[in-house]
């Protein structure tokens, strides 16, 4: 077969154009022809019949090469406008990078004439096509129509939804989007998940693919087992090297803090309040004589983003119980002070620990302008109000959080429980929220526990007088 039969077979047969390919093996640091697994033939035909496709998949099973290998191959179209995005434009410079090693290794007769050549785009002359790194950004893409869009590692992206929007109105016009990812396992509300099951579901108009990390040759349950060693939190090995769909689509609901049974149990539990005012305070308990009552709170800057909290408890014997709760990210510091000022006298002045930050400074300073005194204070001559909020305090307090549900804390406010749900280990040990979710109601009550036990160090506390 001559050279132009070659090229031809090669522009319009994707798996004779693999024959050509070549990539970079990273472990083995030598470039080695691009193996034709099976579940890669497969990926390459629901490419070519599908025009919307979403892929949930392990790790290194060679679907990131398979993309830049196909969207290379697309370039050989005239007029192809190839739309790349991963979870940060480095990512998607690497994506494009990958298309470009591949063109540096095919036979010179295979290679089109380049008209340009740079990190974010690499274009042809004679067919006028170009593969284009977009950075994952909410406008990336904007003014443009895609033939392909290949949206990668798409659950690590901060603006997925945004970035998703903009871009599937690049393909409306017929062009073809593939959405992949391993799985972001800290995320608490997942759009790539949302779109994957739905298209599970057929209601999207998505075709799912799923690839567990067997897929790859070589690697067996030894394996699979070998390597989870390597990884000292085990939800985050099993959303890496998945073997069924269930792991891959785990959050850190497995990981969390706090006891999930537990939380499910009070979830189901939970009960409408008896009382709600102003749209932020809700009362499940009113104040009772001879309850003993204690307060927690944590605040932000109160402009849309985190929530100030103001929690109260109510202690009878030794049963604690969430009595009262305010939560809003829309009031200013003042406001909040006033509000929570009116429910602090409500519960016969309990004692209110805050974090001496600026944010908890200014609730504190605004609470003594107004006459509220029963407050924490970090020292006995009364001069640095507010509790310090260091971590050793903090993951301390959140151990004895999670003992007093243990205990039987009872919580009925369902916003609150879903933030005790998002409350996780991370994989360096930290706690706090899942990406995408709260943990304002945590550390409030976090907090309040702390004062009970502080309680037992009568010299720490200050005792209000009215």
């Amino acid at each position: 077969m001559d050279k132009a039969s070659e090229f031809m077979e090669a522009y319009t047969n994707p798996f004779k154009f693999w024959d050509y390919v070549k990539i970079l093996d990273p472990d083995r640091k030598a470039i080695i022809p691009f193996e034709q697994w099976e579940h890669l033939r497969k990926l390459i035909e629901v490419f070519l019949k599908y025009r919307l496709i979403v892929i949930l998949k392990s790790k290194q099973v060679g679907v990131s090469w398979s993309l830049a290998k196909y969207a290379l191959h697309e370039t050989y179209k005239t007029g192809a406008n190839i739309l790349e995005m991963s979870k940060g434009e480095n990512e998607a410079i690497d994506l494009l990078s990958k298309s470009r090693f591949i063109y540096s290794q095919l036979p010179r007769w295979l290679q089109l004439e380049k008209e340009h050549d740079g990190m974010t785009l690499l274009s042809f002359k004679a067919p006028k096509s170009r593969i284009v790194a977009l950075s994952s950004t909410s406008s990336s893409g904007v003014g443009q129509t895609g033939s392909l869009v290949i949206i990668d590692e798409a659950d690590f992206q901060d603006n997925l939804e945004m970035s998703y929007s903009t871009l599937k109105a690049t393909v409306d016009a017929g062009g073809q989007m593939i959405i992949a990812s391993t799985r972001d396992i800290t995320r608490a509300n997942s759009f790539f998940i949302d779109l994957y099951m739905g298209a599970k579901r057929g209601g999207n108009g998505f075709f799912p693919m799923f690839f567990p990390y067997y897929v790859r040759p070589g690697r067996t349950e030894e394996w699979h087992k070998e390597k989870e060693k390597e990884y000292p939190i085990r939800e985050f090995f099993l959303a890496n090297y998945p073997r069924t769909e269930e792991e891959a689509l785990s959050s850190l609901s497995q990981r969390g803090l706090f006891d999930s049974k537990l939380l499910q149990g009070l979830l189901e539990g939970c009960k409408a309040p008896v009382e709600t005012r102003y749209g932020t305070t809700r009362i499940y308990q009113r104040p009772k004589v001879g309850t003993e009552y204690m307060a927690g709170a944590d605040i932000a800057e109160g402009r849309g983003g985190d929530y100030s909290v103001l929690w109260i408890e109510g202690r009878e014997g030794l049963q604690r119980e969430l009595v009262a709760i305010i939560r809003t990210n829309l009031l200013t510091i003042d406001l909040f002070s006033y509000q929570s000022l009116e429910l602090l006298r409500e519960y016969f002045n309990p004692l209110v620990l805050c974090g001496n930050d600026a944010f908890g400074l200014n609730f504190l300073d605004n609470l003594l302008k107004l006459s509220y005194v029963n407050i924490y204070y970090e020292d006995r001559v009364r001069g640095k109000p507010g509790y310090s909020d260091i971590k050793t305090n903090r993951d301390k307090n959140f151990l004895e959080l999670d003992k007093a549900l243990r205990a039987g804390l009872i919580i009925r406010d369902k916003e609150a429980l879903v933030d005790f749900v998002n409350f996780q280990i991370t994989e360096g040990g930290r706690f706090e929220a899942a990406r995408n979710a709260n943990d304002d109601c945590v550390c409030a009550a976090a907090k309040a526990t702390a004062g009970w036990q502080l309680k037992k160090a009568p010299h720490r506390i200050t005792v209000s007088y009215y």
